[in-house]
């Protein structure tokens, strides 16, 4: 008689979790392709407010599911139903229109290998083709939020000075982030010596941020962008770090490493979960 072995098979719970691992997995190169191409081809314009790179730029994000323009130029994006908005700006401070030469650098750091974008002659435009880009992935990876992509922020926060105005469509709005920030580690609470977020929502975020695996710190020490026009409506306004450092400069370089891990976490968290300081707000909110 012959014998047979029985082999001990996966059960479906088994099956389950190496079918999500595999899923994941899919899912993390997708989106860090489309970060990736969409970077790629922000920096490759030289995009100075009212040039034809921003123009170019514009009408690769109007290709988005729902995106629209408006009579300013900022493009707008809604995904689902939600109280956050993101932010990031399309223009850089380039004086003309055409090719922005960069150069990509492979080290060993920690032994691990790392991507960095660098500028060649002028600034890289990395502030704010980054944030621009970790916005891209977030809207093809189906993470609800109202993504504004603004014009002339680099002469001024000009689009954001445009909307600011609109006081009934902002009061939709709880929170809003922007990408927008130099470094990676920065959760910004004041702006132009200003206090634009809570203490309170600035640790929440933090907190999320760890549960994804990146420590960020709290600071007052931001700069002015965007979302600062709308601290008069919007509870909480916030920038934070994407990766890029000496914004402006022939020095301006990307770790795309952290840029990466910085989508990733942005994808999973809770946003409309974070905890707010609605005191000076209370007229204007139910919560």
């Amino acid at each position: 008689m012959q014998e047979y072995m029985r082999t001990s098979s996966p059960n479906q719970t088994q099956l389950s979790d190496q079918l999500n691992v595999i899923d994941l997995r899919q899912s993390t190169l997708q989106s860090n392709k489309i970060l990736k191409e969409c970077l790629e081809f922000a920096l490759n314009l030289k995009r100075p407010y009212g040039g034809k790179g921003v123009d170019a730029l514009a009408e690769y994000l109007l290709d988005l599911p729902n995106a629209f323009k408006d009579d300013f130029g900022n493009v707008h994006v809604p995904v689902g139903l939600s109280t956050t908005m993101f932010s990031s700006h399309i223009d850089t401070v380039h004086k003309e229109d055409g090719i922005n030469p960069y150069k990509m650098i492979q080290r060993e750091i920690d032994g691990e290998i790392r991507l960095r974008y660098r500028a060649r002659a002028e600034c890289l435009g990395a502030d704010c083709a980054a944030g621009v880009a970790l916005m891209v992935s977030m809207i093809h990876e189906g993470v609800n939020g109202y993504y504004v992509f603004h014009d002339g922020e680099e002469q001024g926060c000009l689009g954001s000075r445009f909307l600011a105005k609109e006081e009934v469509f902002l009061k939709q709005f709880r929170r809003a982030i922007a990408f927008d920030r130099k470094g990676s580690k920065t959760i910004i609470t004041h702006q132009a010596g200003i206090e634009t977020s809570s203490a309170v929502f600035a640790n929440s975020l933090r907190e999320e941020l760890l549960i994804q695996g990146l420590d960020f710190e709290l600071s007052d020490r931001g700069a002015t962008t965007d979302v600062f026009h709308y601290r008069n409506v919007i509870a909480e306004c916030t920038n934070l770090s994407v990766g890029y450092h000496f914004a402006h400069s022939p020095r301006e370089w990307l770790e795309f490493g952290f840029l990466e891990k910085m989508t990733q976490a942005c994808a999973k968290v809770q946003w409309e979960k974070l905890t707010l300081n609605l005191k000076k707000y209370w007229k204007d909110y139910k919560v």
